[in-house]
């Protein structure tokens, strides 16, 4: 989803933020995209089946899907 949209030689950024909680995953790159990427893909399906809650950001040209997965309770 990002790669096409992201400027020749430019880096692919990801960061994970672990807690006690839940993980997340933010992922960027440099973009002269207009907009953020379609919902209704199956990529957008898929990823949103496995993690849970996932979200994407144009700004200050940085193409980003953000992506967050919960711990489940397990009684």
């Amino acid at each position: 989803m990002l790669l096409p949209e992201a400027r020749p030689g430019s880096d692919l950024v990801c960061i994970f933020e672990l807690s006690a909680e839940a993980i997340g995953v933010q992922v960027s790159v440099a973009s002269t995209a207009a907009r953020t990427p379609s919902r209704d893909t199956f990529a957008w399906m898929v990823l949103s089946a496995l993690a849970g809650d996932v979200d994407s950001t144009l700004a200050d040209g940085q193409l980003g899907i953000r992506l967050l997965k919960r711990r489940q309770d397990r009684r």
